[in-house]
């Protein structure tokens, strides 16, 4: 993982995320679905978080944590200067918007490409255990 790839996906995050948080929030674009609506902004935000941070290369644990920590503080920091300015500040009120949060760190948490895995496969095609 490099700074620059970083700081790119994070943005990247961030504008889709913001995109995702405004089409749900303002538009209801699920609003027809009811409350399965719910589990499909959720499962946006899972699949958009894993896929961005498998793009983050081979990571450690701890770096998983240190991206969701920090993807979670810009993400609401963020929402506070940015998103809250279209949605007002009663979307940090609705549980919706929390639960995102959660499912995005557990997205990365447990969908990241994990260094352990990736060094277990290159020892069994090197021939060492």
């Amino acid at each position: 993982m490099t700074l620059t790839r970083f700081i790119l996906l994070t943005f990247f995050q961030w504008f889709f995320f913001l995109v995702l948080r405004l089409g749900y929030f303002k538009f209801a674009w699920f609003a027809g679905l009811g409350a399965v609506g719910d589990y499909v902004y959720f499962l946006l935000i899972a699949v958009i978080a894993a896929a961005l941070v498998r793009r983050l290369g081979v990571i450690n644990f701890l770096e998983a944590i240190m991206v969701l920590v920090l993807w979670f503080v810009l993400d609401a920091l963020l929402d506070l200067l940015v998103t809250a300015f279209a949605l007002g500040l009663g979307m940090f009120a609705r549980w919706q918007l929390w639960a995102g949060y959660f499912f995005m760190m557990f997205a990365i948490f447990f969908f990241h490409k994990k260094r352990h895995i990736h060094v277990r496969h290159e020892q069994a095609h090197s021939g060492h255990h």
